[in-house]
Order: structure tokens, then C-alpha cells, then sequence
């Protein structure tokens, strides 16, 4: 199953090695797309001719909504380039899909083991295991269905919050499985860590590094 992975980037220049070695090593049947928002810091030119990136509209869901337009993967991922990602990333989602996943996300988790990041941890995995997924957590999504939905509402912040509530709204609500790292959690200089949500209907709860398996979601709702 060829997985698109968009990553929307705007001045990345700190991040963008680390991203690029992790793309390198990834298994899986990929496809790469940076849609850059028009980087100034010489982000672009480190990428290079080694993945394509994509001159598009700056803001992040515009940039997003481009690169899906002109992926071929069946699944959509959408990855900030500051995250940390699972080895098995390519077969968790594949298998999330295979069980009838419409869409999911990953579960968050700090780096860092002060109460507030303790706390972050648990309010986002418990927000997204009501439905709610945020865009660090590395949302996919079944192409067509994405498409068809007219993609990420081009609003200036939370466009994946208002995605979110729209896909709730279908009855769409996701599940959980296991781990990734993300961007540095602010005054910390510690990185944070991901844990992968599969999302599908019918949820049932799931601890520990497994994905919830659900019943199958074939209808987009539309």
C-alpha cells in the first residue's frame, strides 16, 4: 500500500536534516511531498532534488490541501517536520486501513518527565481517543474520502480542529496503537513523543503501544 506523506514546511532550516535522515531509514512503501509555503532560510535548497517539494500557497492548511491534490498514495499522512516517527509507522497505518480504518492519528507523549508535560500528555491522548485530532499528531486519512471532504478548512489556526469536529460530525471517531517523537515542547529543549491513533468507527479504548482495532468504516458519510 504506497502511503503519501505531506509534510508542509516553512523555514524549517533546524529541522530539516533530522526529518531528511528519518525519511532515509523509514520502511515502507512511501511517497514524499514537501509543499513549502515559500521558506527563506535556505530550507529548500538543503532538500535538494532527494525529495520533491512543492511550490505552494503559504499557510499550513493550504499547503497541506496542495500536497494532497497531487499525491497518488492511497493513504494521506500529514507530518510536521519537527516530528520524530515510528519505524513501523508504514504498517501500523496499513494495517489500521486493512481492518476498514476511514482516517487516524498518533497519541502524544513527552520526552520529558515534569507534571505539566505529564499532563499534556494525557489530556491530548484522552482528547483524541473522544474524536479530536491535532495536527502534531501526524493525521492520515484515505485519500478519496479526504478529496471528497474538500480537505483542511483554509483557516489561519486550528484547521485541524475544525477537520476533526467535521469527520466527528460523520461519526468518525478514532482509536488508538503505539509511539513517535516530535518538536522540542517549548522552554523544555527536550522533544516530545508521539503515539500512534488509528481512527475508525465503533472505538473501543486501548492501552499501551497496540492500535485499537474497530468495526470497519467504509461509508464516507457523505
Amino acid at each position: 500500500m504506497k502511503i503519501s506523506m505531506i509534510l508542509p514546511i516553512y523555514n524549517e532550516s533546524s529541522t530539516i536534516n533530522g526529518m531528511m535522515d528519518q525519511l532515509r531509514a523509514l520502511p515502507g512503501d512511501w511517497e514524499i511531498l514537501f509543499a513549502d509555503g515559500g521558506s527563506r532560510d535556505g530550507t529548500v535548497q538543503r532538500i535538494g532534488t532527494e525529495f520533491p517539494v512543492l511550490k505552494s500557497p503559504k499557510g499550513r492548511a493550504a499547503q497541506m490541501n496542495d500536497g494532497a491534490a497531487r499525491a497518488t498514495g492511497e493513504i494521506l499522512w500529514f507530518v510536521h517536520c519537527d516530528s520524530r516517527l515510528p519505524e513501523d509507522a508504514h504498517s501500523q497505518i496499513q494495517a489500521a486501513a486493512e481492518a476498514g480504518a476511514a482516517w487516524g492519528c498518533f497519541h502524544i507523549g513527552f520526552d520529558y518527565n515534569g507534571p505539566f508535560m505529564g499532563c499534556n500528555t494525557f489530556f491530548s491522548n484522552r482528547r483524541a481517543r473522544r474524536g479530536i485530532a491535532f495536527g502534531d499528531q501526524g493525521i492520515w486519512i484515505r485519500r478519496e474520502l479526504f478529496l471528497s471532504l474538500g480537505g483542511f478548512p483554509e483557516l489561519p489556526i486550528m484547521e485541524d480542529y475544525e477537520f476533526s469536529l467535521r469527520m466527528k460530525e460523520r461519526g468518525i471517531p478514532p482509536v488508538s496503537y503505539q509511539a513517535v517523537l516530535s518538536p522540542p515542547a517549548a522552554g523544555t529543549g527536550r522533544g516530545f513523543l508521539f503515539l500512534p491513533c488509528g481512527t475508525c468507527t465503533g472505538c473501543v479504548r486501548c492501552t499501551g503501544p497496540e492500535w485499537i482495532s474497530a468495526r470497519s468504516q467504509n461509508d464516507t458519510g457523505t
